[in-house]
């Protein structure tokens, strides 16, 4: 089963709950494949700018309708809220979008709390991409400062702030 974490304008939002709870054929897919553990679950995060992102994911849906025969790609999106660690660094357009590393912080997370996935240890994993976040935040920071350049970057539209 693949799932792209990626928030679907045009289709009604779904959760990492809904891959386990709902009783759609894709759900039912995912639940089984996470009780015999033969076929993993996949996801797919795209990593580009938010311009870049939209285009690959119109191309994503393209091929996937090629290859599948689906009209539309099963999307995730993320029910937890915050401001990623990269968000003064590198602001996203609104509040409650993220950078990769976090969308997949967040992925992991919420995963965790799911009962099915519980024991797998995906908390520990995203509080290590987490340290490298924050790692590599440092890192730019440092760069910057060096550079005599500003930490923060210029918010570009007040408007989309919630």
């Amino acid at each position: 089963m693949v799932w792209c974490l990626y928030p679907n304008k045009n289709a009604t939002p779904k959760s990492v709950q809904d891959i386990v709870f709902h009783e759609s054929p894709a759900c039912l897919e995912a639940q089984q494949t996470m009780r015999n553990g033969d076929n993993p679950l996949n996801f797919i995060l795209l990593d580009g700018t938010w311009n870049n992102s939209a285009e690959m994911f119109r191309r994503l849906k393209e091929q996937s309708k090629l290859l599948w025969g689906e009209d539309d790609l099963p999307c995730i999106s993320l029910s937890t809220s915050g401001v990623s660690a990269m968000h003064k660094l590198r602001p996203q357009p609104f509040w409650d979008l993220k950078c990769t590393a976090a969308a997949a912080i967040g992925l992991l997370s919420e995963m965790h709390l799911l009962p099915e996935l519980t024991s797998h240890g995906l908390d520990k994993q995203a509080d290590e991409l987490e340290n490298a976040l924050h790692t590599l935040l440092d890192a730019l920071t440092t760069q910057r400062l060096r550079k005599g350049r500003s930490i923060m970057r210029a918010v570009k539209d007040r408007n989309n702030v919630f």
